[in-house]
């Protein structure tokens, strides 16, 4: 099956991945992971955590079409990329001064 190029495609199928849902959106895979686990884009199949993910391509159509939606989808990304590498500053252990 050769990959599905979504801007030269006439319609979407029903079920997209999540590289092309990146792609539609104008986000990174990372990103979009995080806005799933924020409950802000829904996948067909979530059942666990690390499952591949799937999504309805008219209804990533109509997020991309919505320029509130994209709006919020990059600041709440940026507050919660701030948040974990807070987090993980914290957690780096200072050198001992020899």
């Amino acid at each position: 099956m050769s990959e599905l190029d979504p801007f030269n495609c006439r319609r979407l199928p029903a079920r997209i991945a999540i590289e092309q849902v990146a792609l539609l959106l104008g986000f990174q895979v990372y990103e979009i992971l995080i806005l799933v686990r924020l409950g802000k884009i829904k996948c067909v199949n979530y059942q666990c955590r690390n499952s591949r993910k799937y999504f309805h391509g008219q209804y990533i159509l109509k997020l991309a079409e919505d320029g509130d939606f994209v709006e919020r989808a990059s600041k709440l990304v940026a507050k919660a990329v701030k948040e974990n590498n807070r987090k993980a500053g914290e957690t780096m252990v200072a050198p001992v001064p020899v």
